[in-house]
């Protein structure tokens, strides 16, 4: 899950400039309203990231009145997730398979972008690496295909 990679390499920088592990903290209320805000703010910089090439993250007072300040830019991002995104490969090969007993790559004839996922510009990549021939289709919103199957 990329949200939660983000989570992960976040703890480790909040580690790192207060010398608190806030992965290892007692449980308690402060620890999930810490942990909260954390996933909150990496799904944002998710979202950050696929429109703009850099982004921060600021949460004051995140945890025993310490601060987390950090910048990530979009390369850092695909290079931290890189083993998440590449493995989209398998389910779109194995959805072709079963397609009407088989279907070739050359036999497709648009990608629909669905999912909020799908914005992310490695993502759009990886889909066009495997289908160099095809335009994927961005007409529509990613979340409202989602919504309206």
């Amino acid at each position: 899950d990329i949200d939660a990679r983000l989570v992960e390499h976040f703890l480790g920088v909040f580690k790192e400039q207060t010398g608190i592990d806030l992965a290892a903290a007692k449980e308690g209320d402060k620890k999930k309203k810490a942990l909260s805000k954390l996933r909150a703010a990496c799904a944002q910089l998710k979202v950050d990231l696929s429109r703009m090439g850099e982004s921060d993250v600021c949460l004051d007072e995140l945890y025993q009145d310490e601060t987390l300040e950090a910048k990530m830019t979009r390369e850092e991002f695909e290079a931290l997730v890189d083993d998440l995104l590449q493995r989209l490969r398998t389910p779109v090969l194995r959805s072709l398979e079963k397609v009407h007993g088989g279907m070739e790559m050359g036999e497709v004839d648009q990608i629909l972008l669905v999912g909020g996922s799908s914005r992310i510009p490695r993502v759009q990549a990886i889909l066009q690496e495997m289908f160099p021939d095809k335009e994927l289709c961005r007409r529509i919103n990613p979340d409202e295909a989602i919504a309206v199957g």
